[in-house]
């Protein structure tokens, strides 16, 4: 989503709506949860004065859409919500271990052999 905005997706450490920006003072916060009023005065109140946010979610009270001039509220379009996964904590990837080489099927028989150690493997110096 923040890609889709022009944002780049960099997750500030401390403050959780800070989840992307597309300039030093510009942010983006992507949620699944219904966005109320409360929550976004929550978030106004924690924003300096001088920074901007764009809020993605799935749905938000009217109300919110012009409510602070800082704030823009948009809904995540069903194109790419349905390509996302959301309120996952397990991210495990299937990875699939290669089978193991045999002795006669590795690329040792595709190597050549140095022809001044043919025979003194087993040859007393």
């Amino acid at each position: 989503m923040a890609k889709h905005e022009g944002f780049r997706y960099c997750p500030d450490e401390h403050i959780y709506w800070k989840q992307g920006r597309s300039t030093e003072k510009d942010y983006i916060f992507i949620t699944t949860q219904f966005v109320t009023v409360q929550f976004l005065d929550k978030i106004h109140e924690e924003m300096k004065p001088d920074e901007s946010l764009l809020i993605c979610c799935k749905s938000f009270q009217e109300v919110c859409e012009n409510r602070y001039a800082n704030i823009t509220i948009k809904k995540i379009p069903k194109m790419l919500l349905g390509r996302c996964e959301f309120g996952k904590e397990d991210y495990s990837l299937n990875i699939v271990n290669l089978p193991e080489h045999t002795h006669g099927s590795s690329q040792e028989g595709n190597l050549k052999k140095n022809p001044s150690q043919e025979g003194n493997s087993n040859t007393e110096n």
